[in-house]
């Protein structure tokens, strides 16, 4: 028979090797800076839009910490951030959601989502000049050969940067394409198709010779 701290001993290691197995939910919520940035945007919404944020939505601080782990969920860069907080504030009403916050400027983009284009890269899909402009810089083989957690991570820094480059004028080329050179490869003279030129000509010579001898 066990005694108390036999099974004390036991339902210790138990729950200790459930915990493990489990994943906490504290690795999986948002970093509290993630929070601040949302409580700032709300912040900002509220001194901007007044009673009409009001009578659309309550923001404390769970609406903050939801809105942070579903920005969070889409990887959102803080770049992306900076810029749809600032297309916010000139809306007439500020978004409802954080699906809405991202499709400021997700939706509207001339440039590949940061997520969708490292994925073009990885598979070498280079749809657009920023996509391969980025995947130099990353590195090619890197972006190929090492974890996402690592490349992802430097992606998300150069990306944007390159967008900003290119929507400020820079060029950016793509690699050329395997076209199919045409090169002009003369006929030879044993060919068939030489040989009724040549009986072309002659009798063409011939006529000649004759309307000019009439």
């Amino acid at each position: 028979m066990q005694t108390i701290n036999q099974l004390t001993a036991s339902l210790t290691t138990l729950t200790n090797s459930e915990q493990k197995q489990q994943p906490s939910m504290e690795t999986q919520a948002p970093s509290e800076q993630s929070i601040n940035l949302v409580i700032d945007l709300f912040e900002d919404w509220k001194r901007m839009f007044g009673n009409k944020l009001q009578d659309r939505q309550h923001l404390d601080l769970r609406t903050a910490e939801l809105w942070a782990l579903a920005l969070r969920n889409e990887r959102l860069t803080l770049a992306e951030f900076k810029q749809a907080a600032a297309l916010s504030l000139s809306l007439k009403w500020p978004p409802t959601s954080a699906a809405d916050f991202v499709a400021l400027i997700r939706t509207e983009s001339e440039y590949p989502e940061t997520y969708k284009a490292y994925k073009q890269a990885a598979n070498q899909d280079y749809s657009h000049e920023v996509i391969y402009e980025s995947a130099k810089r990353v590195g090619f083989w890197e972006i190929r050969s090492q974890a996402e957690s690592v490349t992802y991570k430097r992606w998300q820094k150069v990306y944007p940067e390159v967008c900003e480059e290119h929507r400020k004028g820079a060029v950016f080329k793509l690699p050329e394409s395997h076209q199919i050179e045409h090169k002009h490869i003369p006929a030879s003279p044993d060919s068939s198709v030489m040989q009724e030129w040549e009986k072309l000509k002659q009798r063409m010579l011939g006529k000649r010779g004759k309307s000019c001898e009439q």
